[in-house]
């Protein structure tokens, strides 16, 4: 935009996401959970050595994790909170939480993000998450069961990962 309120307006709404998740982050310790926050990506850093620098940290079963890296499937994200979820048989895995300004409900979008970090939980050795959530702009938590949208997710994957192939092998095409 050339008067750069683009780029004022999408600044202003990075600033409020993380003052949200930050308010978020607040509430857990408030609680007494413990919480472990993720170090930032260092200065150069790429995110692949930035995800080998964390290392396993869901092992440790601390109550949160803030801000966890994620490389998996050919994507990579960053969970905004894994929170810890002990299972009946005594092991434990993480179901993931993205705090997201929406005030009402979570978006379509917000939850295929949170089925990606699911799938890395699961492909990490942990079992697979329940549940995924995300906390809204007005306070309240929505969750949402991964059994209810985990084949549209797959579905949706594998249709990214035939046309991603499809362009890679199209774009190298050489012509004799």
């Amino acid at each position: 935009v050339p008067d750069g309120r683009g780029g004022e307006f999408a600044q202003l709404l990075m600033d409020k996401g993380t003052e949200h998740e930050r308010a978020c982050l607040a509430d857990y310790r408030r609680s007494g959970k413990s919480v472990f926050e993720v170090p930032q990506r260092e200065h150069a850093e790429s995110f692949a050595a930035c995800v080998s620098r964390v290392g396993d940290v869901m092992s440790a079963g601390v109550d949160v994790i803030y801000q966890m890296p994620f490389i998996h499937d050919g994507m990579r994200g960053i969970a905004d909170f894994l929170m810890r979820c002990d299972l009946p048989d005594g092991s434990f895995t993480y179901e993931p939480l993205d705090a997201k300004l929406a005030r009402s409900e979570a978006k379509p979008g917000h939850v295929l993000q949170l089925c990606f970090y699911a799938g890395a939980i699961e492909a990490s050795g942990l079992p697979a998450p329940t549940d995924v959530h995300v906390w809204l702009g007005s306070g309240m938590v929505e969750s949402i069961r991964l059994g209810e949208v985990r084949a549209y997710w797959r579905r949706l994957r594998h249709q990214l990962r035939d046309r991603k192939s499809t362009r890679l092998n199209s774009s190298h095409f050489v012509p004799s």
